[in-house]
């Protein structure tokens, strides 16, 4: 990284990367948030399916169908916040950015209650919603800021950095979900069967295997089947509220960013000012030219 840092802002005429454009205090705001966004809804839509495959013993695809409550959170949120981001000549960016990650720092707070009743549908669907709003309000208007007061040959730069710093954080939130429900899976089934899978029986084995024995599951009887769908649920319950942390984090960076109209290129004078307060005066006084 150190050498592909060099090359880019020393021998590179067209880098790939603009360092100019990483080191504004905006857009490396915006990336660091985007981060911890991906970082969160990664692991929502990833691991909810599996309450639904391994206690409802329903197929992969049955399972996944259920993210669709997130999905369209999501969606009702982007369209909500994206009618309302600008407002009487000035725009919310910032605004939005706190309301949607303050809500799906409550929505993680509230599926670490994730009930272990398959009866308990407007619960889990309505967990899910809290989620998917927070989502819907919070990663497009962090992206508008990100992407605000550059001049345009910049933007699409900006816009493709924000979309792999959410991937990337993506990428590692499921790295953290994985190994938190393995190694904790493990144990409950270790505990649930110490004769079978006891003294580290069970090391080298994956996910996978987790997940096929979900058929055999209703067989066990009741009192061992019920120690593992605790087992499962309280996993869940740990992999979710890791999220809350993260999603805080993100919200209080959120405060930080300006809220700059997109038509608004700030000269050299204010490329790099990291003070909110002047970067919204100059955005205001812009758009009400």
């Amino acid at each position: 990284m150190l050498v592909f840092g060099i090359v880019e802002s020393k021998y590179t005429r067209w880098p790939i990367i603009p360092l100019a454009v990483i080191v504004q205090p905006r857009t490396l705001l915006a990336l660091v948030v985007s981060f911890f966004i991906g970082l969160c809804m990664y692991g929502t839509i990833t691991f909810v399916p599996v309450y639904y495959l391994m206690l409802e013993v329903q197929s992969p695809a049955s399972s996944a169908k259920h993210i669709l409550w997130c999905a369209l959170g999501g969606c009702a949120g982007a369209v909500i916040a994206g009618c309302l981001v600008s407002f009487r000549g000035r725009v919310y960016y910032r605004e939005w950015s706190v309301l949607g990650t303050a809500l799906m720092s409550v929505g993680y707070i509230l599926m670490y209650t994730w009930p272990q009743s398959s009866t308990a549908t407007f619960r889990h669907a309505g967990f899910q919603v809290i989620v998917g709003l927070g989502l819907g309000f919070s990663m497009e208007q962090v992206r508008l800021a990100g992407q605000a007061g550059l001049p345009a040959r910049d933007v699409s730069t900006v816009t493709t950095l924000i979309d792999y710093a959410r991937t990337l954080g993506g990428m590692i939130g499921l790295a953290v979900g994985g190994i938190i429900m393995r190694e904790k899976m493990f144990a409950t089934v270790s505990q649930t069967f110490p004769v079978l899978f006891g003294s580290g029986s069970l090391k080298g084995l994956d996910a996978v295997w987790l997940e096929s024995l979900a058929p055999l599951l209703p067989t066990l009887p009741l009192t061992l089947a019920d120690q593992l769908y605790k087992g499962i649920v309280n996993v869940l319950h740990l992999v979710f509220v890791v999220n809350v942390p993260f999603a805080v984090l993100a919200c209080l960076l959120c405060f930080l960013l300006s809220n700059i109209p997109l038509h608004v290129v700030l000269p050299a004078s204010l490329a790099n000012e990291d003070s909110v307060n002047m970067a919204d005066e100059y955005g205001i006084r812009e758009s009400n030219k």
